[in-house]
């Protein structure tokens, strides 16, 4: 139907992105168009990706129901992507895209909790968990060393997950005397060469499995490394 006057402001002030909706999904493509459509029509963006330093504290509107934030993720499920783990990490959103649609529906912005995403499984509790986000970074001050696979794509996802989770970058086990290192994270199939390990083990460092990032994030709290940790084949 065609938009009214006072549905165009709708969205007015407020970011979407989109994860997830790409998978094998019945019409993905049709879906994101229709809610980008929907979006956009009444005053929204969408974005490829965050804006730095993109958080949803201090960025927030007032509605007729409650306090909303002005950027927010859009998917069908939780996910592992790069996008829902950084919503997880800034306190960003994750709402199911259909909070966008029932709310356009109703020509007005509706309550978006009850539409609220879980942050993904816990290996702790064994179930989904919805805890609420807090306002520090879980891994702040965390050293920690992400080694190459050879690919780059490993290093480079899991750094920027790390570094929106608060955690400082170290960026080789052999820097100068003095050098502090909290663990060392790998890819599990990862032809990791018996001199890293050595290294490690002589350090004492923990060499663990990126699961530690993201059970820190869906728990919200630093989980411990002994949990996770990555023995040589």
């Amino acid at each position: 139907r065609e938009t009214s006057q006072r549905d165009r402001h709708l969205f007015d002030g407020f970011s979407f992105i989109f994860t997830g909706l790409k998978k094998p999904f019945p019409r993905a493509n049709d879906l994101i168009k229709e809610l980008t459509d929907q979006v956009q029509r009444r005053g929204g963006k969408i974005l490829d990706e965050f804006p730095d330093s993109a958080s949803s504290f201090g960025h927030v509107l007032r509605t007729e129901f409650c306090d909303i934030p002005s950027i927010i993720l859009a998917s069908d499920s939780p996910h592992r992507t790069l996008k829902y783990l950084l919503s997880i990490a800034r306190c960003v959103p994750c709402i199911h895209y259909r909070w966008i649609k029932h709310s356009c529906e109703q020509n007005c912005l509706l309550p978006y909790r009850p539409y609220m995403l879980s942050y993904g499984w816990s290996s702790i509790t064994n179930c989904l968990t919805f805890t609420k986000a807090t306002k520090f970074r879980v891994l702040d001050g965390v050293r920690v060393l992400v080694l190459d696979d050879g690919s780059k794509s490993f290093k480079s996802h899991w750094e920027t997950v790390l570094e929106a989770s608060g955690a400082k970058l170290v960026r080789s086990l052999k820097n100068e005397s003095g050098n502090v290192i909290d663990c060392v994270v790998a890819k599990k199939d990862s032809q990791t060469e018996d001199l890293i390990f050595r290294e490690s083990k002589k350090r004492n460092v923990p060499f663990v499995s990126s699961e530690w990032i993201v059970q820190s994030l869906v728990n919200q709290r630093k989980m411990n490394f002994c949990d996770f940790y990555l023995k040589k084949a």
